[in-house]
């Protein structure tokens, strides 16, 4: 078991669609240090797939506010949009602001893990052998087998220097 792609549009239908801006359907106050979901809508009646990504415009609507990469449904009449504050004071979102550009969504990719049913050292990443050593002589042998589940299967996703797992604690 892998990866999966799921294609919702084939490269012929992506010449069809065109990218379209998603704006501010009300004025909003995003409080200070704050994530919240704001109403959008797309601003064009032009022929867009049903699912589309979104992604921020780098000249975000109010000075401090990001907007999340998000997909989003091209369907609805209000597009709920992720918006998060950095500042320590509320911003204001004027509405028609431009939140974003909505691209069509070409694929989706679903990741399958691989999990593996063993508690042998061999089936743990080179570089999480030493924490695997350690922590092991503590753990009764269903632990043990969890653990090694655990840093075989997400082993990519954790640190492969010492020295950068030492930083982190």
């Amino acid at each position: 078991m892998g990866d999966e792609d799921i294609p919702l549009l084939t490269s012929q239908q992506l010449h069809n669609f065109q990218t379209c801006r998603v704006l501010a359907l009300e004025d909003t106050q995003v409080p200070p240090r704050s994530e919240c979901v704001i109403k959008g809508q797309l601003e064009t009646t032009k022929v867009i797939p049903k699912f589309a990504i979104l992604e921020g415009v780098s000249e975000a609507p109010s000075r401090g506010i990001l907007v999340a990469k998000e997909l989003i449904d091209t369907g609805r009449d209000v597009i709920p949009v992720i918006v998060v504050n950095l500042y320590d004071s509320s911003r204001a979102i004027k509405k028609g602001s431009c939140l974003g550009n909505a691209e069509p969504a070409i694929l989706i990719k679903r990741n399958h893990p691989v999990r593996q049913k063993s508690r042998r050292a061999d089936n743990v990443p080179n570089h999480l052998q030493q924490v695997w050593e350690e922590t092991k002589k503590e753990l009764q042998l269903e632990q043990q087998r969890e653990l090694a589940t655990l840093l075989a299967t997400y082993g990519n996703i954790l640190p492969s220097h010492q020295k950068t797992m030492e930083e982190q604690i």
